[in-house]
């Protein structure tokens, strides 16, 4: 049978998620697919969970930490598929998710990209599934949390939305793109180490006519970065990220977009702050956390 969907997957030291991660694609994958795992030298367990569990998978081994772009690369040119999913290691795909993503992706005119909702283990929405392309309006817009009461505001990122819309960006971590677009882009910028190659790729397919479509009915439990969070140098590479970015499409430089979110997340800690104090409401306190917890992580 041929190939219908090729599944890719980057993979370094993502251990315990890899196996949750690949029983949920060979059970809910609903085509002819195959999966080709490129591990970053990895240095937990993740090649013995591989090789122990799943004969199924096509293992590449980088040898070395080439990065997501350029893993994601080295997959693509074992792929046979007519259609490719981009899929995090820390990635659950929900019931059903992946025939939802292949049916818009066949019935919409032009879409060439389309994107999943993320979710916390929990059920929250993250975040980080889509978005505006960044600019220090949309940094600051988000946040803020502007857009709530200005939703024609450019917003950095948008985990709230509950019905399929063409967005400006999706994110990588449940992403299902044409070949023909992957082809036609070269696949991902591996300029790219860890942050931004998929809003790049999304904006330059916008650029050539292609639409870029986010679905958050196709639901995903994403472990937000597991591998990330444990990289050496992580706000570094975020900071290099938006910097060659900002250097290929313009929109600002990054310190304005830094000084933005930091900026924002100030301004919405100390107003939960102060709402706090006087009522001692716990979602308050929890906004707290949430606006303290943004800005450790900005460094």
């Amino acid at each position: 049978m041929a190939v219908e969907l090729s599944v890719l997957i980057v993979n370094w030291n993502a251990g315990a998620w890899l196996r949750p991660c690949l029983q949920a694609l060979e059970s809910r994958a609903g085509a002819s697919f195959e999966a080709i795992v490129v591990d970053n030298a990895s240095s937990d367990d993740s090649l013995a969970i591989l090789r122990g569990g799943f004969p199924w998978v096509t293992l590449v081994e980088a040898g070395a930490n080439l990065g997501f772009a350029a893993g994601a690369n080295l997959a693509a040119q074992r792929a046979q598929g007519d259609e490719l999913l981009l899929l995090n290691p820390d990635a659950i795909l929900g019931e059903g998710t992946i025939p939802l993503m292949r049916s818009h992706l066949a019935s919409i005119p032009r879409v060439g990209v389309v994107g999943a909702g993320l979710f916390d283990p929990d059920g929250q929405p993250q975040g980080g599934a889509t978005g505006s392309f960044p600019s220090p309006i949309a940094a600051l817009s988000y946040a803020l949390g502007l857009g709530r009461l200005v939703p024609a505001l450019p917003r950095l990122y948008q985990g709230e939305i509950s019905e399929a819309r063409e967005m400006d960006w999706v994110s990588g971590a449940c992403c299902l793109v044409r070949r023909q677009v992957w082809e036609e882009m070269g696949g991902l910028d591996d300029g790219f180490f860890l942050y931004l190659e998929d809003v790049d790729f999304c904006r330059r397919a916008r650029q050539r006519g292609w639409r870029v479509a986010f679905l958050p009915q196709a639901r995903v439990i994403h472990g937000l970065g597991h591998s990330l969070l444990q990289a050496p140098h992580s706000l570094a590479r975020q900071r290099a990220g938006y910097a060659r970015y900002f250097a290929k499409h313009g929109g600002g430089p990054t310190w304005a977009l830094m000084a933005a979110l930091a900026g924002g997340f100030w301004l919405r800690l100390g107003w939960h702050a102060a709402r706090f104090a006087v009522t001692r409401r716990p979602e308050h306190r929890q906004r707290v956390r949430l606006a303290w917890r943004a800005l450790r992580a900005l460094g």
